[in-house]
């Protein structure tokens, strides 16, 4: 699916990387935004306003939507009814729900 992106979206570097949160919560304040699929380091970026794209699966955005707190967007892409599995979401689809995301500035603050 990251070949599909970078295609989709003719970026020069799309890659995936193991962090720990500490390494996870700077990369969060340092995105302007981000896709992800329901879990973990999506919700951590929501929490610390991080515009985002959530791709779902089998379960509902109604329920599992990322919260931010504060006006930052969180878009959720598939999940029932319209698809049981992430792989039945187009990539048009992601693309489309990360680009309504992508232009919103956010506040970053600093301690």
């Amino acid at each position: 699916m990251l070949q599909e992106i970078q295609a989709a979206t003719n970026l020069t570097s799309v890659a995936t990387v193991g962090t720990t949160l500490r390494q996870l919560y700077a990369l969060c304040e340092a995105a302007s935004s981000m896709v992800s699929v329901d879990s973990g380091p999506g919700h951590a970026a929501a929490a610390l306003s991080v515009p985002l794209a959530v791709l779902y699966g089998a379960e509902s955005p109604l329920y599992w939507l990322p919260r931010s707190p504060s006006d930052s967007p969180v878009v959720g892409v598939g999940g029932p009814p319209a698809s049981r599995r992430a792989d039945q979401v187009s990539v048009d689809a992601l693309f489309g729900a990360w680009r309504s995301v992508a232009g919103y500035h956010r506040t970053v603050h600093r301690t």
